[in-house]
């Protein structure tokens, strides 16, 4: 099992909206920022972070699942 956002906030001491926004690529794109996503990412890495696709199909509200019926 891969680590959460909550443990990588912890890790890193930034809040979880900061490390999210630095994995989904909506991070700013000043200098000093651009050392921190990269850090944030190499950690991520390291930890085998996987995003959870249930929180993000509650956030999004959508689930991307195909439905299929046979007779």
């Amino acid at each position: 099992m891969g680590s959460t956002l909550k443990e990588l906030s912890a890790a890193l001491g930034l809040s979880p909206s900061t490390i999210s926004r630095a994995l989904s690529g909506k991070a700013p794109r000043r200098q000093s920022t651009v050392a921190q996503v990269e850090r944030i990412r190499a950690l991520a890495d390291e930890l085998g972070y996987e995003p959870n696709g249930l929180a993000r199909s509650l956030k999004t509200r959508r689930r991307n699942i195909v439905g299929l019926v046979l007779p």
